[in-house]
């Protein structure tokens, strides 16, 4: 059941990474797949998380021209910062998501631009 919920997220958040979901000012381009990811590790914990980032992963790398497996792992190092949740360090998760938030874009931006400067594109 935790898989198809992951499969259904995963076509709706790549659906509107593909434009394909409300109108937004071009120069707007907001990472839904990655603030999902982060917020699902949050709230169910690190193994869902890096379910929901290997399924998404493998669907934006499907429709992207980026080497594949590029999202996968991003999406998936940028979800072990959700381990924190278990540790308790702050007693509001809400506090924790305002951390990790940046944290884990610049972990998934990071890997991204490393793949492709490796690859040469």
């Amino acid at each position: 059941m935790r898989f198809l919920n992951v499969l259904v997220l995963s076509l709706v958040l790549l659906l509107l990474e593909a434009g394909l979901g409300p109108g937004r000012a071009p120069m707007v381009r907001p990472d839904f797949l990655l603030v999902a990811v982060v917020l699902w590790g949050l709230t169910l914990g690190v193994q869902q998380a890096l379910l929901a980032a290997a399924v998404g992963g493998l669907m934006l790398d499907a429709v992207s021209a980026a080497p594949l497996g590029m999202h996968v792992v991003a999406l998936m190092l940028a979800s072990l910062p959700a381990m924190l949740r278990d540790r308790e360090l702050v007693e509001s998760r809400f506090v924790l998501a305002l951390v990790l938030a940046p944290v884990a874009t610049a972990i998934y931006y990071g890997v991204s631009l490393m793949a492709l400067l490796a690859t040469g594109r």
